[in-house]
């Protein structure tokens, strides 16, 4: 118990190295906890989706852009020629324009295929906001993306 007080006084004596040192592991422990958020987030959480361990993400791949977008009549091409995948879906993120009682506001979107919109919306028990939700069942052999 004495080397506690004699640590206290001494951290009283010099204020200086007392705040530079409080401040010190207050970063640090924020910095921890911010990459271990990350980490757990992008990495350790498994996704909203059932057998999330067998999705996969496949790109075009031209020498300017790694990874750039895949066109409509590839997609139909890859997915008529699909000897690997169970199955393969397209999406294309965007936006969208809601109009609310406060004003009108932009949300993200995605216009997605009806492979993904039966696998993410179906299966994880997923609903909308507002309105109904299009399925492929209900498109009558049209395919809206």
């Amino acid at each position: 118990m004495d080397d506690v007080r004699f640590a206290l006084r001494q951290l009283r004596k010099s204020a200086g190295f007392t705040i530079t040192a409080v401040v010190t592991l207050a970063l640090g422990i924020c910095a921890s906890l911010a990459i271990f958020a990350f980490v757990d987030a992008a990495l350790l959480t498994p996704l909203p989706f059932p057998q999330s361990d067998r999705l996969a993400g496949v790109f075009e791949s031209v020498p300017m852009f790694p990874r750039s977008n895949l066109s409509y009549a590839d997609y139909l091409d890859w997915k008529r020629l699909n000897t690997v995948f169970s199955s393969l879906a397209a999406y294309q993120g965007s936006g969208a324009t809601l109009t609310t009682a406060s004003g009108v506001v932009r949300v993200p979107a995605a216009r997605v295929s009806p492979e993904l919109s039966n696998l993410s919306f179906t299966s994880s028990k997923v609903s909308s906001s507002r309105g109904r939700m299009m399925f492929t069942t209900m498109l009558r052999g049209t395919l809206a993306i």
